[in-house]
């Protein structure tokens, strides 16, 4: 069973995410070489890992509004600048290795490039952001009611609404937009559902029948999404799709599902210190592997010739996900060793 001090399904949850972050862009480097049977393999594969994001923010969630941890204003700002310092230099790589050296761009172009930053780089943004709201979020998660009526009020506002405008025709969808541009609510949208989300998931305790109900809303979500997908998206839109984006109900629901399987799975098994220790040591290592995880992928890519497989290429995604990871995490591991850079950008 798990101790109180450490909860290891957390852990793992990490490393999942970070499994599912790169997975996705493997996927989005090669989608146009899939053919035949493989394109709903891959619409399948690419919809299950999409709530990668939405799970490290809940884990995030879970942990930074947790009552038993002391956190203050300087906790908060150290966050913060640990996020700022990690993306001046990761921008500053990746604007340098993509911009400058493959692209063979110019100055000015390689500035706007670093302070844009690589198209992973945008969750540094929006995590900054979300420790900025930690105090606020805090005091929500402090009253069960609160944090209800604000999952509540995302659920209608960030994951119904926005798709139903996407359903309407004519002068429906006319009036719709109309009023939604009016309102101005923008309280629950974004990321912040998925924060608080963490923290209820990780501190509620939900009976079996909820449990399983919450299963089934997860699975039946997956199957629907990967369903209209596959026939009802264009063949070049199936890996752009609403259906798979992280503000989609069904998205919502399978980072739900996921989060209560591995709480109740995970925080069930007897977890030995090895094992508890080897769990920690990797979900330690994932934020370096998130940052590096793109130019070892560039890598991978051109060493395997993977970009010119004209056949099969479903197979080699999962070849190109484990090397990713694997490298990453070898470069993540090294990274942390080395001081301040352990503190600051890793």
């Amino acid at each position: 069973m798990e101790t109180k001090d450490r909860k290891t399904y957390l852990d793992v949850l990490r490393v999942l995410a970070a499994l599912f972050v790169i997975t996705i862009h493997v996927i989005e480097q090669y989608d146009e070489l899939f053919t035949g049977g493989e394109l709903p393999a891959m619409v399948a594969l690419n919809t299950f890992v999409r709530p990668a994001v939405p799970i490290f923010v809940m884990i995030s969630g879970a942990l930074w509004l947790d009552p038993a941890r002391k956190i203050g204003p300087r906790r908060v700002a150290a966050g913060v600048c640990r996020i700022v310092s990690a993306f001046v230099v990761w921008s500053a790589l990746y604007a340098i290795a993509f911009n400058a050296v493959y692209l063979k761009q110019d100055a000015r172009n390689v500035i706007i490039a670093f302070f844009r930053g690589q198209m992973h780089l945008w969750f540094l943004f929006m995590m900054a952001c979300l420790y900025l709201l930690i105090p606020f979020f805090r005091r929500i998660s402090q009253s069960r009611r609160l944090v209800a009526y604000f999952l509540i009020l995302s659920l209608v506002f960030t994951f119904i609404l926005p798709v139903v405008r996407s359903l309407l025709r004519g002068g429906a969808a006319g009036v719709a937009e109309y009023i939604s541009s009016k309102t101005y609510f923008h309280f629950t949208l974004g990321y912040a559902p998925y924060f608080l989300l963490g923290r209820f998931l990780d501190s509620t305790e939900l009976r079996r029948p909820a449990r399983f109900a919450i299963y089934a809303l997860g699975l039946a979500s997956l199957a629907a999404s990967v369903l209209l997908t596959v026939f009802y998206e264009p063949a070049r839109a199936q890996f752009t799709t609403s259906n798979i984006n992280a503000f989609h109900p069904f998205i919502l629901l399978q980072s739900a599902a996921l989060f209560t399987f591995a709480k109740y799975g995970f925080s069930r098994l007897s977890f030995s210190d090895r094992s508890r220790a080897v769990w920690r040591f990797l979900a330690a290592r994932m934020f370096g592997v998130y940052l590096v995880h793109l130019l070892v992928i560039k890598a991978v890519c051109r060493f395997t010739k993977l970009g010119g497989a004209p056949t099969f290429a479903a197979l080699m995604v999962p070849i190109a996900v484990a090397a990713t990871f694997a490298v990453s995490l070898a470069i993540s591991a090294i990274l942390s060793r080395i001081p301040v850079v352990n503190r600051y950008i890793v």
